[in-house]
């Protein structure tokens, strides 16, 4: 049975890459059960918890609450940051509304009491169809959060819904986002040409090598 499915294998036109391809697939899909697994867990223990929240729960930097209610940042770096989680969270959206393109977007986390934000510890959003919500998916073991809802001066923002663990479908968890997609087309074909070239290395060194002694 092996040396069948070895013949197959060796007979394919291009069997390493595709060998890499399905181990990444194989691996995405694991990676996302492993998820989906983690959150259900938590969540029927009430570790893990949907809650819905208001800028006033925040400590905000940079932003001020307007008469309309609105906010308005004061510099290009405005900051809603919450220290102390109620809930565990891997998951967070954001419903705001602006004057204007807000550019960079970004929610840093930590993991550790105590730890500082970095720039190495943060998540990009993926968007709602009208571009109104965005999501940020979250590592295991967040321990604060920082959101970053935009990086101009004088950027007018109405918020929505800020919520912890927003419901998701089990398929999502499956589904790349950008990054992912570009990670699973470029990943597994630089992992092919790196096994090719050790394959050809071992051919002609050591196969090489076994027929002199021969």
């Amino acid at each position: 049975m092996m040396k069948k499915i070895k013949d197959r294998f060796a007979g394919m036109r291009a069997p390493v890459p595709i060998f890499c391809y399905l181990a990444a697939l194989c691996a995405g899909l694991l990676i996302g059960l492993f998820h989906f697994s983690y959150d259900a867990v938590q969540t029927a223990r009430g570790e893990q918890r949907t809650l819905t929240l208001s800028p006033g729960d925040f400590a905000l930097s940079s932003m001020e609450l307007q008469a309309d209610g609105s906010y308005l940042s004061t510099t290009a770096d405005p900051q809603l940051v919450l220290d102390t989680l109620p809930t565990g969270v891997r998951r967070f959206s954001v419903e705001t509304v602006y004057d204007r393109d807000p550019y960079e977007r970004c929610l840093y986390y930590t993991q550790k009491p105590g730890q500082p934000f970095s720039e190495h510890m943060r998540v990009w959003p993926t968007y709602s169809d009208d571009g109104r919500t965005a999501y940020y998916e979250l590592p295991v073991g967040v321990r604060s959060l920082r959101l970053d809802p935009g990086s101009l001066t004088a950027l007018r923002m109405e918020f929505g819904d800020l919520v912890l663990n927003p419901p998701r479908s089990f398929f999502s968890y499956f589904t790349p986002d950008g990054g992912g997609w570009f990670c699973l087309a470029v990943l597994p074909a630089l992992a092919a040409s790196v096994l090719k070239w050790l394959i050809e290395c071992k051919r002609h060194y050591f196969d090489k090598e076994r027929k002199q002694q021969a």
